[in-house]
């Protein structure tokens, strides 16, 4: 019994572009000079060859009633994304930085748009693709929480713990985490805790 010889491995041409090493696969070109072409027209394009602002405005719809849509990539919670700096970045805080300017340390963006609106918020809330930079403001996070339409907006937006003591003044109390404690409430869990440490 004679084995097979082994059968020499087919090598691929070179990308047809100069100095490309890459194997090509269409058209003469290898995966990312055909994927240019596909895109730009131009194997040899590149995207960061287009001023930023161009590039960032040929993904943006101006709405009639003032909010510029976003209609590129998005994320899973509804907000644009867009690659600036060679990072993928939040498209609201792209379109900030490329109009506005920075965005101050301990600040967040939030939409205006939204706040104004009886949009429910959530994932499917057009505000969050909004990027028009009239409609953006920079806020803390706290702010930004406050001005939400979410359970954690309502319940840091309350006046009065569930047993109707006021959450203000010598009652409050701000824990570790943040968050706003009843004194009234709290006193009361402590006595009940010791009575049944006591009874036992």
């Amino acid at each position: 019994m004679h084995d097979n010889p082994t059968q020499p491995q087919r090598q691929r041409r070179p990308c047809a572009i100069k100095e490309c090493e890459a194997p090509a696969v269409t058209r003469g070109w290898c995966n990312k000079h055909y994927t240019r072409w596909k895109r730009h027209g131009d194997p040899l394009a590149c995207a960061f060859d287009t001023p930023v602002i161009e590039r960032f405005m040929a993904k943006v719809h101006k709405e009639t009633g003032g909010c510029w849509l976003w209609q590129a990539h998005g994320d899973v919670g509804g907000y644009g994304r867009f690659k600036f700096d060679r990072r993928d970045r939040l498209a609201h805080v792209v379109a900030y930085t490329l109009f506005v300017g920075p965005v101050p340390d301990g600040l967040q963006v939030d939409h205006t748009c939204h706040n104004q609106s009886d949009c429910p918020g959530g994932v499917t809330c057009v505000h969050r693709r909004c990027v028009n930079p009239e409609h953006l403001e920079a806020v803390t996070p706290q702010v930004n929480t406050l001005r939400g339409q979410t359970i954690a907006a309502a319940y840091a937006a309350r006046s009065h713990c569930d047993r109707g003591h006021p959450l203000a003044g010598e009652n409050l109390r701000i824990d570790a985490k943040g968050g706003r404690v009843c004194r009234t409430c709290n006193r009361e869990k402590q006595r009940k805790a010791w009575s049944t440490k006591e009874a036992a």
